[in-house]
């Protein structure tokens, strides 16, 4: 694992993705999703989709929201600095740390400060399935699934969403930017109405200009291409259909050339890369990958698979406990790294992944190798 380390850089992007509960398909009521025929097929997945049951419901203000910064009146003292006596942690170079680095650090500060947690706004209106920080103008995008139909913030005019396959009206809003400086917040829209088509366990990335690119979903979301730019008035923008396969749980990655791939989904072992603003894939652009139909088992370890862009072009893919490096142009696998023990680490197994740094020590020469086995 040491040459993996070394042949791999840390890709700097977050996308925050979290709430999508899994439970096994005998618990929940939602079928199979299916749009334009995209679902079932494609593997050994049952039909039943996986979800949660919707609970209740906190009563809705009729869009009377206002989030305002709070402020806990303790003037930024810390209640819980803890006395002399407890034993301080160690910064060594911005880093918690209780091992003795002396000889290798060269600046040590002690603090028996513990951090504290702060209230940054009593409601966002919107439950954050999603967030996403824009940095270009210090706003955190706040999305939820719209297949609950309800959230804390109704939107301030009609029209509203047309429930997909009803009659049925939602009125409330399902995203919202909230400002990372005054907390204030306000609806999202699509076009005239807000998020039209599902976002529930979606993925995403920001793309060089900074604009928020989002990928997959549920139901009528699951082949669906959304755009927000980073304007402060700025609405998103949806191309259903975008997609040549349905993307539910599935992950985004962006390539060193700036373009976008995503892998995998809920019964779709098959990656594409994510086509250019208002542009279709057509049948041809998916490609199959076996590797995610070989790690897939009866409670679906592979979704949500761990894809990281490597040093030298190739992608480093995690599914299940299996990985591999490959090659996003020609398609082909370079390399199986060893199947790590125990047991599945992503999706539903909902562990998580990192790169560490090339250079572990302050006085380490930094060195650049290939990945190789």
């Amino acid at each position: 694992m040491i040459m993996l380390w070394r042949g791999l850089c840390i890709l700097p992007l977050l996308f925050v993705s979290g709430n999508c509960q899994f439970l096994f398909p005998f618990l929940h009521p939602f079928n199979n999703p299916t749009h334009n025929g995209l679902f079932g097929g494609g593997g050994d997945i049952e039909r039943n989709a996986g979800g949660f049951p919707g609970g209740g419901f906190f009563p809705i203000d009729n869009g009377g929201f206002s989030g305002k910064h709070n402020n806990d009146g303790n003037d930024g003292k810390d209640d819980d600095e803890g006395s002399d006596a407890e034993k301080s942690v160690k910064v060594v170079d911005g880093s918690a740390d209780k091992i003795n680095n002396k000889d290798k650090a060269k600046d040590n500060v002690e603090t028996k400060y513990k951090g504290k947690w702060e209230l940054f706004t009593k409601n966002s209106g919107v439950s954050a399935m999603h967030l996403v920080i824009l940095t270009k103008i210090d706003q955190a995008v706040i999305f939820d699934a719209t297949v609950w139909k309800k959230s804390k913030l109704k939107l301030p005019g009609p029209p509203c969403r047309i429930v997909e396959g009803t009659n049925e009206q939602d009125c409330f809003c399902h995203s919202v930017p909230l400002d990372i400086e005054t907390a204030k917040i306000r609806p999202l829209r699509y076009i005239l109405v807000t998020l039209n088509h599902d976002t529930w366990c979606s993925s995403g990335a920001l793309d060089v200009n900074g604009r928020l690119v989002s990928t997959g979903g549920y139901n009528n979301g699951s082949d669906t291409v959304r755009i927000l730019d980073i304007c402060p008035t700025c609405e998103w923008q949806e191309y259903p259909g975008a997609l040549g396969n349905g993307r539910w749980y599935a992950t985004q990655v962006t390539l060193g050339d700036g373009r976008f791939m995503v892998y995998g989904g809920r019964n779709f072992p098959t990656y594409e890369f994510v086509p250019a603003e208002g542009q279709l894939n057509a049948k041809n652009q998916v490609f199959p990958f076996k590797f995610l139909a070989e790690t897939n088992d009866p409670v679906e370890n592979n979704l949500y698979p761990f894809v990281y862009l490597s040093t030298d072009g190739n992608l480093f893919i995690f599914a299940n406990n299996r990985s591999v490096l490959l090659n996003p142009n020609t398609q082909q696998i370079l390399h199986e790294f060893p199947v790590l023990p125990g047991g599945a680490r992503n999706y539903p197994a909902s562990g998580s992944s990192c790169l560490l740094p090339i250079t572990l020590q302050p006085d380490e020469t930094r060195k650049s190798s290939r990945l190789r086995s």
